[in-house]
């Protein structure tokens, strides 16, 4: 599942873009009278894991009452949700974005905590400290946020602008998942604990940021809309520990309605904002490249490009409706990448 996280070059993969559609702005073209194909990419928090709904599908637990739905109910849209729990980007890129076509208007996407590993982190951290070291979890899981995660998001997002180049993108982040106490008999959160969970969600919020941003995705920031409504929160829109577990610190159902209040104008574009894709053969050197990029990534990309050629993740591009020629086209990219850095 690591093979497409070598595509870190930005120009290779713009470049991609440019020639399967003109370069267009993130906010779409202008919009044709009736409903709008809307895709929801994604994993647990796009789903609807959380809302404890029993009618949930059983492989991914996607459910109606996760944002994804709301919004469709909203705006009157035709909603084709293919997010899943447990997604990590790749995943996303493998097998989800297939949906994606010219005619999609709108796609949204939550991805980001499976690749950092959001799940172990709250399991380690709810423990007696000394049945866990929290501590190093987080950091493990800050670590992947800083190394891993941005050149996946990267690829991620190119890739949903080449597929559906019309569309408005909107990626929206994470809220801070742990009130001030906590409050639940069965967990042992300190203070030190869910400063240090908080802080770790703000750290992956702000590579989704950087690497929407440089794709021409419009991020979408749900932490001040969820402020005070945290797990243990007087009002909380996050769950606590609960059944199934799997709902455990995901947003309940007055959650996903704060997720669809804040993503569903961002995607109608009736919040007034709009960001233009960066054209192709856009400067990669300097910070843009963001963090990620370290000396030993770069010594390890030839043999992750050799990874996505493979022809088990070649079929699986190809499931997911990405031609062999692309896959090839990207591949040179990274490599050209690794070429370039090193002259730098």
């Amino acid at each position: 599942m690591t093979a497409a996280a070598c595509l870190v070059a930005a120009p290779a993969i713009a470049a991609a873009a440019a020639q399967a559609a003109p370069v267009t702005p993130a906010g779409g073209l202008p919009r044709a009278a009736g409903p709008q194909h809307y895709v929801a990419l994604g994993d647990s928090f796009s789903a609807g894991v959380g809302t404890l709904d029993t009618r949930a599908e059983a492989a991914c637990y996607r459910s109606p009452l996760g944002f994804p739905g709301l919004i469709g109910e909203q705006y009157g849209w035709s909603v084709d949700d293919q997010s899943c729990s447990g997604a990590t980007a790749t995943d996303v890129v493998l097998d989800q974005i297939g949906t994606l076509t010219r005619g999609t208007d709108a796609v949204s996407v939550t991805v980001g905590g499976n690749d950092v590993g959001f799940a172990p982190v709250m399991t380690v951290c709810a423990l007696p400290s000394w049945l866990g070291d929290c501590g190093a979890a987080v950091r493990s899981s800050v670590a992947l946020a800083r190394t891993v995660l941005p050149s996946r998001l990267t690829v991620l997002y190119s890739m949903i602008r080449i597929k559906a180049p019309r569309a408005t993108v909107v990626a929206a982040g994470y809220p801070a998942l742990l009130g001030p106490r906590d409050c639940d008999p069965v967990t042992f959160f300190s203070a030190d604990d869910i400063t240090r969970v908080n802080a770790a969600v703000d750290v992956v919020d702000g590579v989704i940021q950087d690497r929407a941003e440089l794709a021409g995705v419009r991020f979408v920031d749900v932490r001040p809309a969820f402020r005070g409504h945290a797990s243990c929160d007087a009002v909380p829109w996050i769950t606590n520990l609960t059944w199934p577990l799997r709902d455990s610190f995901h947003p309940n159902r007055a959650g996903h309605q704060a997720y669809a209040a804040t993503v569903g104008p961002a995607l109608s574009r009736t919040d007034g904002q709009r960001i233009v894709m960066p054209l192709p053969g856009r400067a990669t050197s300097g910070n843009t490249n963001g963090p990620g990029l370290t000396a030993a990534q770069l010594r390890q990309l030839p043999a992750l490009a050799d990874l996505l050629v493979e022809p088990k993740n070649v079929a699986r591009a190809q499931r997911a409706g990405i031609p062999v020629a692309t896959v090839h086209r990207l591949e040179k990219g990274c490599l050209l990448y690794t070429s370039d850095a090193a002259d730098e």
